[in-house]
């Protein structure tokens, strides 16, 4: 699959690379499942998707979502 700078691009832009508190599973988001919800922080939350690779698993995708807590 090799390097997509499109994704790094992504993570820069939403801050990623800096502090804005903690990360953690949005509940009811199962840590297994490949597209996964995370919050950071009081208010933002992130659809992260991974595919698995040898024995890792890369993400290749990642959107803003909404904190919706069903």
């Amino acid at each position: 699959m090799g390097r997509r700078p499109a994704l790094l691009d992504a993570a820069i832009g939403y801050g990623w690379g800096t502090s804005k508190g903690s990360w953690r599973l949005a509940p009811g988001t199962s840590p297994t499942d490949p597209d996964l919800v995370l919050f950071r922080g009081p208010q933002e939350a992130y659809r992260v998707h991974f595919s698995p690779r040898g024995g890792d698993w890369f993400v290749t995708g990642m959107e803003p979502t909404t904190r919706n807590v069903e």
